[in-house]
């Protein structure tokens, strides 16, 4: 293990958990933290000028521009994802996260943390066969992407992780981190709340804030 600062690459850092990740590593270690982001605009929770943070600006799609940096990174907290148009998630969820895997430098790469999704398991916790089949693109092609890391010559330091529902933000918006999606649909949900009375269902669901994740993330990469 090298005794220089960690390069830590988190892909999707302008996002609410990316920006979680990102705060809390900032806070709790001395790493070097490569931002990967499509709108620097939009990074809120941490100083793009810091001076141990990098900002990578481009789709997840454009990796030569940034070949140099990522073959120094010495882990991967890979969150970002692609979802509502069937080609766009096929490109970036499965076809971007292999020529990423190619680019990095085995002999300095540690870990890769990758952010798959609960909805491609079973209650065994196994991958369910009909997710690829029968999925959403955003499902199918995060249980594609699952199937092939297993086979990579890589596998051994990744470790994949499967949110489920996560929390984050503010529904106002004063939050300094992006309002996640669940989130921002509580405002609309709570007009309806006084159905819950007339409802009766057996069902179940999980749900997770973004900052217990990022805080999973540094756990797992410090």
């Amino acid at each position: 293990m090298s005794s220089a600062p960690a390069r830590i690459l988190i892909t999707g850092a302008s996002g609410c958990v990316g920006q979680h990740i990102a705060k809390q590593l900032l806070e709790q270690s001395d790493a070097e933290l490569l931002l990967w982001l499509r709108d620097p605009a939009k990074l809120t929770a941490v100083p793009a000028n810091h001076p141990r943070i990098t900002l990578l600006v481009s789709d997840l799609r454009e990796q030569q521009a940034h070949a140099d940096e990522l073959a120094t990174v010495t882990r991967v907290i890979h969150t970002a994802t692609a979802w509502g148009d069937p080609e766009r998630a096929q490109q970036v969820n499965v076809v971007a996260v292999k020529e990423l895997l190619g680019r990095l430098d085995p002999s300095k790469l540690e870990q890769v943390i990758y952010f798959s999704t609960a909805s491609i398991l079973n209650r065994d916790l196994q991958l369910l066969s009909e997710a690829e089949a029968y999925g959403t693109e955003y499902i199918q092609t995060k249980a594609i992407c699952l199937g092939q890391l297993e086979q990579h010559p890589l596998a051994g330091r990744c470790v994949a992780i499967f949110p489920t529902l996560v929390f984050g933000g503010r529904v106002d918006g004063t939050s300094p981190f992006p309002t996640s999606y669940l989130t921002a649909g509580l405002r609309d949900a709570c007009r309806y709340l006084w159905l819950a009375r007339c409802l009766r269902a057996d069902a179940s669901f999980h749900f997770i804030h973004a900052a217990d994740i990022a805080q999973v993330c540094c756990h797992l990469a410090l």
